[in-house]
């Protein structure tokens, strides 16, 4: 079967083809078809883009830089920064024209100057309504000051909700419209009716369970577009969509563009618990300055990372490390050509361990095979066949941070790692790590990839995405123990468990505390094969646990650490106000529901490897497990 891919060296034939696959094979040549539709936004192409909607703006305004102040939309955690650095390196603007939203109030502003509002997309246009009502409107009215509201990629429907319900000047690049849309009468995607409607029958059984209010993507837009950092919910679930072991072709990442996220984390969120502090945009531009990347090797970085608080991470293990230009972008190479590698048809579980030039090689274990004399990071056909030699989780291809490759290394004796909530297969990987001070990338055979530097697991790539990772949760735990009267020992293991859950790709509903009150929203276990006996979280063997929470149903748990019931279905009332989440299902809303109407703290672990913490109707962290 031909394939086409439309998505300019960024993902793989072969990453296409092991998603298409996901597909019935009666149903491929009609994907096929759809992929031949999508328009893609890769690095290069937001480049160009970045620099026509400045300068679009500038003529519209007739006012010069000096004048104009720039706000990029979007927690951090969403593509705010990225936009934003590239819209301010590529028109070469100073660094203290962008300001957040909080600081809009502060600034003298008036008739002669104008406030653009950077975003990558705008679909309905209903968010950016929102974001008028809640921040932009009381200045506009005292005084006086254009607001543009500029977007790489803009529906018609948008724009013109911007243009009815607000004083926003819209601009965008390029202008969608319902035609563009694939099930649209109009659209020439298809030959004829009857193969558009078989691919529309398609596109919408897959989309219920995978997004099951908006299968054609947010409000039926039957959105065909991708960006290299993101993807919006406009979009077709199929492409972007985690649930159920779909395995996504694009990243989607966690949504914080509501008005409220803009000026901080999400209500709830422990930002010390979440990941590293808490970052606005704004904020993410000068820290990237101070890294002093070449542009071409940030565009890499960015294109294959797409999330800027990642790129700041690697920013930070890359000049550690003193890793240069040729050896990162040979790096970023080799990582995709890994994650592609298939021995019989089979991933391969491989790891590369990049070391500083100056350390003594004896301290990295024991060495099992010397490279071939002139083989460096470059060497693409001697690393993959070398890869196929040690088993990732043992051992590595160990690489100078000057780009000479080595040889496989067994790691040494593991002495432990900092992470508690690590698994144990990872910690022998994690341990060199810190042995070697340098950066460990350990291929998994299920499309993830566990990325380590001096001991501590970084990165974790799975669902199409890379993701950060913490070891430093104990403080929102003991917070989130206090909180919700449990014991901090029981909350610990807890959490332990569900990351060894997360981890062999078992979804889970769990509620730990006010237990009386969680049973009085519970149907009777479905045990009627055993006889139920309460177990203890603490002297239960941890293979134990995971074999009762995997099962359908919920876990419930009290305070003192108690297993009360398993296998249980939650059914709480209906018409409690909560916010949905954008591609979560039932699990979660039945776990923030719980945990807004009961004391208890409640645990939603998602097939896709996704952590979700509720607290009194919250989300208090989210995380990649």
């Amino acid at each position: 079967m031909q394939i086409f891919n439309p998505f300019r060296g960024d993902i793989s034939d072969q990453s296409v083809i092991d998603w298409l696959e996901q597909f019935e094979i009666e149903e491929r040549p009609f994907i096929c078809q759809l992929l031949k539709g999508f328009k893609y936004y890769g690095s290069t192409q937001v480049t160009e883009s970045v620099k026509i909607l400045c300068q679009s703006i500038l003529a519209d305004s007739k006012k010069s830089q000096k004048d104009i102040w720039f706000v990029p939309v979007g927690y951090v955690a969403k593509s705010g920064s990225i936009i934003a650095y590239y819209f301010r390196v590529q028109n070469n603007l100073d660094q203290s024209r962008f300001v957040s939203p909080a600081d809009l109030s502060s600034l003298p502003l008036n008739e002669s100057c104008a406030v653009v509002f950077i975003d990558d997309f705008l679909g309905t246009g209903n968010q950016a309504c929102q974001v008028w009502e809640n921040i932009v409107r009381p200045l506009y009215e005292k005084n006086g000051t254009a607001f543009y509201y500029a977007t790489l990629v803009a529906y018609v429907e948008g724009q013109e909700n911007l243009r009815k319900n607000t004083h926003f000047l819209p601009f965008a690049v390029e202008v969608l419209s319902e035609k563009d849309s694939p099930f649209t009468v109009g659209n020439s995607l298809f030959d004829n009716e009857t193969d558009r409607a078989q691919c529309e029958h398609i596109v919408e059984r897959y989309g219920n369970r995978l997004y099951p209010n908006h299968p054609f993507g947010y409000r039926r837009t039957q959105g065909m577009v991708g960006f290299f950092y993101s993807t919006p919910n406009n979009t077709l679930p199929i492409f972007w969509a985690s649930q159920h072991d779909w395995n996504p072709l694009l990243a989607r990442g966690d949504s914080y563009r509501d008005p409220a996220f803009l000026i901080g984390p999400p209500p709830g969120l422990n930002v010390n618990t979440a990941g590293r502090a808490a970052t606005t945009p704004v904020e993410i531009l000068s820290q990237l300055d101070q890294f002093d990347i070449e542009w071409e090797s940030l565009v890499r970085l960015g294109s294959e990372f797409k999330d800027s608080k990642v790129v700041l991470v690697l920013a930070s293990v890359l000049k550690e490390l003193k890793i240069g230009k040729n050896v990162l972008e040979a790096m970023i190479n080799l990582i995709r050509c890994l994650r592609d590698l298939r021995h019989e048809k089979e991933p391969v579980r491989c790891a590369l361990h990049i070391v500083p030039d100056e350390i003594n090689v004896d301290l990295l274990g024991t060495r099992i095979f010397q490279a071939a004399s002139g083989t460096t990071i470059e060497s693409v056909a001697r690393i993959e066949a070398l890869a196929n030699m040690t088993d990732g989780i043992d051992g590595g291809i160990v690489i100078k941070s000057n780009g000479n490759v080595v040889g496989n290394y067994i790691y040494p004796v593991s002495t432990g790692t900092n992470d508690f909530f690590l698994p144990l297969t990872y910690q022998k990987a994690a341990a060199a790590s810190r042995t070697s001070g340098g950066l460990i990338v350990v291929f998994l055979t299920d499309n993830r990839i566990a990325m380590f530097y001096k001991g501590n697991r970084v990165l974790w790539y799975r669902g199409a995405a890379w993701h950060l990772q913490t070891i430093d949760i104990d403080r929102g735990i003991r917070e989130l123990s206090n909180r919700h009267n449990i014991e901090f020992p029981i909350l610990l293991r807890t959490i332990h468990t569900v990351f060894q859950l997360s981890d062999h790709g078992h979804g889970s509903l769990i509620t730990v505390g006010d237990h009386l009150r969680v049973i009085g929203y519970s149907d009777p276990p479905k045990t009627d094969h055993v006889q139920w006996v309460p177990m203890d979280l603490t002297s239960t063997p941890m293979e134990g646990l995971i074999g009762v929470m995997s099962q359908d149903g919920a876990t419930i748990i009290s305070g003192g650490g108690e297993i009360i019931r398993a296998m249980t279905t939650l059914r709480p009332p209906a018409g409690v106000d909560i916010k949905e989440e954008t591609g979560r299902g039932t699990k979660h809303s039945t776990a923030v529901t719980i945990s807004k109407i009961t004391d208890a703290l409640c645990i939603a672990v998602s097939v896709d490897g996704r952590i979700t913490v509720y607290s009194k109707g919250e989300i208090a962290f989210k995380v990649m497990g």
